[in-house]
């Protein structure tokens, strides 16, 4: 605890020195190759979508705030996609290990649940809020479920639930960027809702193992 609490101070320090409003930000992004941002911020988001890292909330909210909910329904999407096929391709091709150190136990349990889903079950899954995506990438190549409904369920879904939470994160950033909040004040809050997180799950892992 006392190496997080160290992390995040050094953190915190580290973004003060950066620290610009969201619509400094925007411009900045603005100002650069939109092509180049645009692709970039793709293969990162598939990057973290398949790496056992954070952040992939945080760059669905930054490519709101730079290319709007159409742009950025389109980028996240693209990027859902990507992670969906190379998560995939990456159980079937034998390296299982690896998936498996990446999934870690409750991936494990993840893994189990897919085995006979089919298109619909693919499209549900995309779509719930509640579905932990890096699992679902991950896992679902060690099953026996077609690349076919997989992939076609991945798209059909992810769009459906992208393009929702894109328009939300799109009006937020705009109203973001009307109250002048900064980079910094985002971090503090990212924070404050990890250690909520982190909490959260705590208390239930605690009274999981009560029962």
């Amino acid at each position: 605890m006392a190496g997080l609490v160290l992390l995040l101070t050094a953190l915190y320090l580290a973004a003060g020195k950066f620290d610009l409003s969201l619509a400094a930000l925007k411009a900045r992004f603005e100002a650069a190759n939109p092509i180049g941002s645009f692709v970039g911020l793709i293969f990162l988001y598939t990057a973290v979508s398949l790496a056992p890292m954070a952040g992939r909330d945080v760059l669905k909210f930054v490519a709101a705030l730079i290319f709007g909910a159409i742009g950025s329904t389109l980028l996240i999407w693209v990027g859902e996609i990507f992670s969906a096929v190379a998560g995939f391709y990456l159980g079937r091709s034998g390296a299982r290990g690896l998936v498996i150190m990446l999934l870690g136990e409750k991936g494990r349990k993840f893994d189990e649940k897919l085995e006979k889903a089919d298109f619909r079950h693919i499209v549900l899954l995309r779509i719930l809020p509640i579905t932990p995506y890096k699992f679902l990438n991950l896992a679902a190549g060690l099953t026996s479920v077609k690349a076919v409904p997989y992939l076609a369920g991945s798209a059909v879904g992810s769009f459906v639930r992208t393009a929702f939470f894109q328009t939300l994160f799109a009006y937020a950033g705009s109203k973001l960027i009307e109250h002048g909040i900064t980079t910094v004040q985002l971090l503090i809050a990212s924070v404050l809702i990890l250690i909520i997180s982190l909490a959260a799950w705590w208390i239930l892992e605690k009274l999981g193992r009560r029962r």
